[in-house]
């Protein structure tokens, strides 16, 4: 691997390794989302059970037996769950699709996500425990109840009212909590994502592409005639009008290619080969480091005399020369690479760091070669034009053509879409959790309103009798949206807490946000309140233009 080291990998740790944690956490969010939804169903199915109440009583007191009420109202949630999972099924596949598209440059090419018959199961499983889940309590509630007094009730607040109010705002009080967990772990995704996609990599991408060449044998056996291949390439490159630069570099910025090696410094303990620092290795052409906008901090970069037979060379970044010559200049300075520390390489120049490894990871310590000296294998053009690059394909595949038609041309990629896809991961989860976390946040604001809306007509009367004894429109309002807003304060306590204590599990994914990032918790705070609120007036409202007489004639 790029560590020199041997690592024993399972085959689906090699084709989804990178993306496993980002797979887990849309795998949590999707369940929070299915509780979320369920809770706020069962209060639907709840509030229909009190319409229905009286009419189970009547059939009850005629005879019927209470497992075929159960039964029926099994059957009704089932066939709603199997509509909303077929529903899901197809917006999945529509996803699916986005979301391969988004983690192309993550993924090995023989990975293709699609529904099988593994997750239809599992689908159909879910969508039946979701139906058994959401049908029972309210069958249970409409079997248990009294029938002398559910048909001797005429009045709108029933004790068994009472406590089905007592069961909503349960129900009520986990969805806020589940919803601000998710809420909070999509906004620290997005606060992630965003200062990354802010992060400078350290080089140029307007109107910058590369392309990844290997010759080999039998046409190119030996390293001289790799390196000539190259050179040539980059003749006919230059002579193009189109092009205002060229060179190659073994890894370009973003790619996570490349190798590391041990190393020792001259004039130091040299240590046993196996307790020698590692340096991430990188070769490149003259003139690479201009042309991608890497700025040169000491010394100079690579020339056409660094050749074979000349002395070895090298360039090393900032963070790397700071490492190793803290208060020095590391201009002058020797380092000795292979098993016996006996080849010498003198530092010639100091440049810039480079995110070779991607935006969400530090710029690697490297050490640059030139390319002549680097003992020939597969390297990447690097072109740049001041139109778009894109263009470059086919000037490229016309270079390429006039020195080796045979020579395949791999991974053309323009600058800008490296960058963009070097973020995917990071996209598809910031993106798809905060889709799950406005989901679970509309869905519960509904079912804070049904509640409201349901506790409103059982105290139909009271807040009838409470107006016509001096109580204001204002008071009631406020009596109103202080008990909806009395559930949202215990949810969002028991979800902040629960959010927090989480952290971590989000702390791999993030990038320079902490996981109890005050800001996110309070922003996540402030709109759940505001949301709420609103949803509390509007059956606060209503409440407030109860005509006094008319609830007191139907006391």
């Amino acid at each position: 691997d790029a560590n020199n080291e041997n690592v024993l990998r399972t085959w689906i740790e090699e084709q989804v390794g990178p993306v496993r944690p980002t797979l887990v956490l849309l795998l949590g969010a999707v369940a929070l989302v299915l509780l979320i939804a369920c809770a706020n169903v069962s209060n639907l199915f709840l509030n229909r059970l009190s319409v229905r109440q009286k009419d189970i009583a009547v059939r009850l007191a005629l005879g019927a037996e209470r497992a075929h009420i159960v039964r029926d109202f099994l059957a009704e949630t089932l066939v709603f769950c199997a509509s909303a999972a077929a529903g899901g099924l197809a917006l999945a596949t529509l996803a699916l699709r986005g979301a391969e598209r988004a983690l192309v440059s993550q993924l090995q090419a023989t990975v293709h996500f699609s529904i099988d018959a593994v997750t239809l199961a599992a689908t159909i499983g879910l969508a039946t425990l979701s139906a058994l889940l959401i049908g029972l309590v309210p069958a249970v509630q409409a079997t248990r109840a009294d029938l002398l007094d559910v048909l001797k009730d005429n009045a709108r607040g029933s004790s068994g009212g009472r406590k089905g109010v007592r069961f909503r705002s349960v129900l009520i009080v986990a969805e806020v909590a589940l919803s601000a967990v998710l809420l909070v772990g999509s906004s620290l995704l997005l606060v992630s994502f965003v200062r990354l996609q802010s992060t400078p990599g350290g080089f140029t991408t307007a109107g910058v592409a590369t392309a990844f060449f290997n010759p080999g044998p039998p046409r190119y056996p030996t390293p001289a005639q790799q390196t000539d291949f190259y050179y040539q390439l980059l003749e006919q490159l230059r002579a193009n009008r189109q092009v205002t630069s060229a060179a190659f570099v073994r890894a370009a910025p973003l790619s996570g290619n490349g190798a590391r090696a041990v190393y020792a410094v001259q004039g130091r303990p040299i240590p046993t080969l196996s307790e020698r620092p590692v340096v991430f290795t990188n070769a490149a052409t003259e003139g690479y480091f201009s042309m991608i906008g890497i700025p040169i901090k000491a010394g100079r970069v690579f020339e056409a005399t660094d050749r074979v037979g000349a002395p070895l060379v090298c360039v090393i970044n900032e963070s790397f020369a700071k490492e190793l010559f803290p208060g020095e200049n590391a201009i002058g300075h020797v380092l000795l690479r292979g098993q016996a520390a006996d080849v010498k390489i003198e530092i010639v120049g100091v440049v810039g760091d480079v995110r070779t490894l991607g935006l969400n990871a530090p710029p690697p310590q490297t050490m640059y070669v030139p390319l002549r000296q680097a003992g020939g294998g597969a390297f990447n053009v690097v072109v740049s034009t001041r139109g778009d690059a894109s263009a470059l394909q086919g000037v490229l595949r016309t270079a390429v053509t006039s020195v080796d038609r045979t020579q395949p041309i791999a991974a053309f990629q323009t600058m800008d879409r490296s960058v963009a896809q070097s973020l995917g991961v990071q996209r598809v989860s910031a993106w798809l959790t905060g889709a799950f976390a406005l989901v679970a946040l509309a869905l519960s604001v509904l079912g804070l309103y049904s509640v409201l809306a349901y506790v409103v007509t059982q105290r139909f009367s009271e807040i009838g009798i409470r107006m016509a004894l001096g109580a204001q429109s204002l008071d009631v309002i406020r009596l109103v949206v202080f008990q909806g807003m009395r559930l949202v304060f215990v949810g969002l306590v028991i979800g902040l807490g629960a959010a927090a204590a989480g952290g971590r599990a989000v702390a791999s994914l993030l990038y320079e946000v902490k996981p109890l990032d005050p800001v996110v918790f309070g922003s996540v705070v402030a709109v759940f309140a505001l949301v709420a609120l609103a949803a509390c007036l509007v059956p606060a409202r209503r409440a407030s233009r109860i005509d006094a007489l008319l609830a007191i004639r139907g006391e």
